[in-house]
């Protein structure tokens, strides 16, 4: 596929069907995968290597182009695509809108800026699976608007992990363009900074739920020059706290270093104040049929050229908005 073009026609698209997660012959096949990646991964692990072949991936989102007219800077987040055409493909168009209208709430702009956070291609990763699942449904919906900036950021699921990265960092890490979107980190993981002081964390946690040890000296050294006044936001690609919510607390247990990362930043931001912590609102969120998440997020700042102010955001809102609907039937 030419990412260049601008005339990408749905109906010549390779539009494949949901993964068959129930089909025995699907199943094994995966699970030849989870075994070679995981012995692999407990071996031979690939973030290791970024260290030395990449600078640090720290992403500076602060400069006034990113900024929309109001002076807010907003990023649309997604996680858990790649399965059908239909179910990715309707998440994409919402994401690639001009605006989103709540309910109860002002039209909101298209972020600048897309997170990804993870399992973006099922059931493993392969060069085709990546290009029919997850980038052509994008770059179809991505024509919406391809004449502005925009940008995207990736962390790797488990089902990213499966061919140790190969796919995930050739799309993303590579600084091409993924649907019509500019892709600029240089490793599986990134610090991006925004704008009115907030830190966005992307972290990869492989296959065993933690980070490797040069990934935590490299976020342990960007969270010890932040100020009291700055926040930050987490982002993970699988909900590894719920393990520790069935953890015997009476057992020694001397904690991840994904634990001792969150407990850094909390040390750090402690003496903060208050009435900082609520500049960033959920704007919209709705779970499709295969799980997959979207969300807007919108961090209420003034400009640099005009003052630091900032305003205090919106209400958490769950309100479902419209998407298109492909009506289309799928081929497998």
């Amino acid at each position: 596929m030419n990412p260049d073009r601008t005339d990408l026609p749905v109906e010549t698209m390779p539009r494949l069907c949901m993964v068959g997660w129930y089909d025995p012959a699907q199943l094994f096949r995966t699970g030849i995968q989870v075994v070679v990646s995981t012995l692999f991964g407990r071996h031979s692990d690939a973030r290791r290597l970024d260290t030395l072949s990449s600078k640090p991936p720290i992403i500076d989102y602060r400069h006034e182009k990113y900024l929309d007219d109001a002076g807010c800077f907003g990023f649309d987040y997604v996680a858990d695509t790649g399965d059908g055409w239909n179910s990715t493909y309707a998440v994409a168009y919402a994401v690639s809108q001009q605006h989103c209208a709540p309910s109860n709430h002002p039209p909101l702009p298209r972020g600048t800026l897309l997170v990804m956070g993870g399992d973006l291609v099922y059931p493993y990763p392969t060069r085709q699976l990546y290009e029919n699942r997850l980038v052509a449904p994008y770059s179809v919906a991505g024509q919406l608007h391809n004449d502005e900036p925009v940008e995207v950021l990736a962390i790797p699921g488990n089902h990213d992990w499966y061919d140790s990265l190969v796919n995930f960092r050739r799309l993303f890490c590579c600084q091409r363009m993924m649907g019509f979107r500019q892709t600029r980190q240089t490793r599986s993981y990134f610090a991006a900074s925004l704008p009115a002081n907030w830190w966005l964390f992307g972290v990869d946690v492989q296959l065993d739920g933690d980070l490797d040890e040069s990934q935590f000296k490299f976020f342990s050294d960007v969270v010890s020059e932040l100020g009291h006044d700055q926040r930050v936001i987490l982002c993970m690609p699988e909900p590894v706290w719920h393990e520790r919510w069935q953890r015997d607390e009476s057992a020694f247990h001397c904690g991840t270093l994904l634990e001792h990362l969150e407990k850094d930043i909390g040390d750090k931001l402690k003496g903060a104040s208050p009435a900082t912590c609520t500049t960033i609102s959920v704007i919209r969120r709705r779970t499709t049929s295969i799980a997959s998440r979207v969300g807007r997020v919108e961090l209420s700042c003034i400009p640099p050229t005009r003052s630091q102010a900032i305003r205090p955001a919106s209400s958490i809102t769950n309100e479902a908005f419209p998407i298109k609907k492909n009506r289309e039937g799928c081929r497998s």
